[in-house]
């Protein structure tokens, strides 16, 4: 039981409701919630991609989704579960940035894929797999796992405003799917609530914040760009 327990609070906050009986202290209540929440994100998160997995795979096209933007959204991801890994922090708080990595590695493999780049999908699916693997093996210091996670965010940015530009361009979200983003963007908006209280590292905190401004533009083009279903109807007819 008391295993069970320090997964959802520290040793501290253990003993002040084993031994002091405290149960509304309030600093412990809060642990409790921001635990929870975080392994509310990392269940959610699971299902965060599948209905862009699903979309592009029923398309057998990856029309819309801009390369780059794919790329530099996976180096992101892998730089904030590396630097959390090695770091020691809770899988809690990581757990999600662990499934969307992999969910997002397999979106950029079946858009290469579809347009016949096999060999370079494959290529690349092996190069982001052996590379997480690296940076959590300790080889690198950690203050150059920090200095990663910092460049992982950077170009996130870069990486989202580089797709929110090809949508501009183009009039069109493609196959972007916004039950995704919607999603995506609910675990960032947790996620700057609860990785303060978990590791304190503003740092990461910084990168969430940022991540649900850009998911919450793309949001917004999605809803602009969307074409009304009465238009597409009389097209087919």
């Amino acid at each position: 039981m008391e295993q069970i327990a320090l997964v959802f609070v520290s040793p501290k906050c253990l003993e002040v409701y084993a031994s002091e009986n405290d149960f509304l202290n309030p600093e412990c209540a809060k642990q409790i919630v921001s635990k929870l929440v975080s392994y509310f994100i990392m269940t959610f998160s699971i299902f965060v991609k599948l209905p862009q997995i699903v979309k592009v795979y029923k398309a057998q096209s990856g029309e819309g989704l801009n390369n780059m933007s794919l790329l530099i959204e996976t180096t992101g991801f892998m730089g904030h579960f590396t630097y959390c890994y090695v770091s020691s922090y809770p899988f809690s708080i990581y757990g999600d940035a662990i499934c969307s990595f992999l969910q997002t590695l397999l979106i950029f493999y079946m858009k290469l894929d579809f347009s016949g780049q096999r060999i370079k999908a494959v290529s690349w699916f092996v190069f982001y797999i052996s590379a997480a693997m690296f940076l959590c093996s300790g080889t690198l210091s950690l203050q150059a796992i920090r200095y990663f996670n910092h460049f992982g965010f950077s170009i996130m940015g870069f990486g989202g405003l580089s797709q929110i530009f090809t949508n501009f361009r183009t009039k069109s979200t493609g196959q972007i799917s916004a039950v995704s983003m919607m999603m995506a963007f609910t675990i960032c908006f947790l996620r700057v609530l609860t990785v303060l209280q978990e590791s304190n590292d503003k740092g990461l905190a910084v990168g969430a914040g940022l991540a649900c401004v850009i998911i919450g533009v793309i949001i917004m083009q999605i809803k602009l760009y969307e074409k009304p279903k009465e238009k597409v109807e009389k097209k087919k007819l």
